[in-house]
């Protein structure tokens, strides 16, 4: 039974004008998962310092520099992810959803190539990235333990944030 009084659906993002209307909500309509993903991140990272600083100094030093090298690579992955979905969205907009498909394709391609590369690299010289910040050897250590571990599962995080 429907009601013709009932009032219309609400319009999904990928049918809804996103020039019209509130700037904030249509920004925060399309962020969202962004916001909750890089906010799930950072309470991990608070976590990691909490269960580490039982720990002594020379561990919490560990995790932040260490922290420091994720952050670099993540800001590497950001822009590889930013400027693949530019490209989706664009062919998406222009009505050609074969060529989004092909470059999704691409997309998920590329995300697969760089986690290897980060995992296996990441992995292999963990050590060797720390050394570069003049740490004590029982700080880079302790930080490439740490490093290897993200890195393990780096390849499955790619998978997560290109979904």
């Amino acid at each position: 039974m429907s009601d013709s009084n009932a009032a219309p659906r609400k319009a999904s993002l990928l049918s809804r004008d996103l020039t019209q209307g509130s700037i904030i909500k249509n920004l925060l309509n399309l962020s969202w998962p962004m916001i909750v993903m890089e906010a799930t991140y950072m309470v991990s990272q608070i976590w990691d310092m909490l269960w580490v600083g039982k720990a002594g100094a020379s561990s919490i030093a560990a995790i932040g520099v260490a922290g420091l090298v994720v952050m670099v690579i993540s800001t590497i992955d950001m822009t590889l992810i930013s400027g693949a979905r530019a490209m989706i969205s664009r062919f998406i907009g222009a009505r050609e959803p074969e060529t989004a498909k092909k470059v999704a394709g691409q997309v998920f391609i590329m995300a697969t190539c760089w986690g290897l590369v980060v995992t296996i690299i990441g992995s292999m010289f963990a050590k060797d990235i720390l050394n570069i910040f003049g740490m004590e050897e029982s700080v880079v250590n302790e930080g490439a333990r740490y490093l290897r571990v993200l890195f393990a599962g780096w390849l499955s995080l790619e998978f997560l944030i290109m979904g």
